[in-house]
């Protein structure tokens, strides 16, 4: 590496992309849940479930407890993966926090909301499974060193608003930590 005239203008707005659309990427997924859209009578699940298992409508405050609970886990997670400063480590991290986003996905996904909770919940989800896909899309740009399409992929992160989703979902500390800064 030589010597840089006093600003490096590629790293310093670099470092600026990798620092806050990597934490800003992963809490939007992480602080807001995962995605109940993949039916739990699917093809994976053995035919008969009729033990303890069998989902019953939670409450609403029983919904935000354990929903809020896994938010947390989850935030604390992301908060453990060590911040990128790099291209090839926003794509290590991009990944982490995915996989972090899709245990969520999974814990959420077994959640079975009361009936006047199911709307804005799905809606919720939804946009996580946006937010997954775009963490997603940011492994890749990031892997290809193209950080005009890590940006996008941060943008479209920010654009499934997801705090806005599950404050609209009643659900407080998943809104928390989302990083549109919604949650109050």
């Amino acid at each position: 590496m030589s010597p840089s005239p006093s600003r490096h203008r590629p790293a310093r707005p670099g470092a600026r992309v990798l620092g806050g659309v990597a934490v800003a990427a992963a809490l939007a997924v992480v602080g807001c849940g995962g995605d109940s859209s993949t039916p739990q009578t699917g093809a994976s699940a053995p035919a008969p479930v009729t033990t303890a298992t069998t989902p019953r409508a939670l409450t609403h405050a029983e919904l935000v407890q354990r929903a809020d609970a896994a938010c947390a886990k989850a935030a604390k997670a992301i908060g453990a993966i060590p911040v990128a400063r790099s291209l090839s480590a926003l794509a290590d991290y991009a990944d982490a926090a995915r996989r972090i986003g899709q245990d969520l996905r999974d814990q959420l996904g077994a959640l079975t909301p009361g009936a006047d909770d199911q709307a804005a919940f799905a809606t919720y989800l939804d946009g996580i499974d946006a937010s997954n896909a775009a963490l997603d899309e940011m492994r890749t740009a990031a892997q290809d060193g193209d950080a005009r399409a890590v940006r996008d992929a941060a943008q479209a992160i920010e654009q499934t608003a997801v705090g806005v989703l599950a404050t609209r979902a009643g659900l407080p500390g998943c809104a928390a930590t989302a990083p549109d800064g919604t949650a109050s």
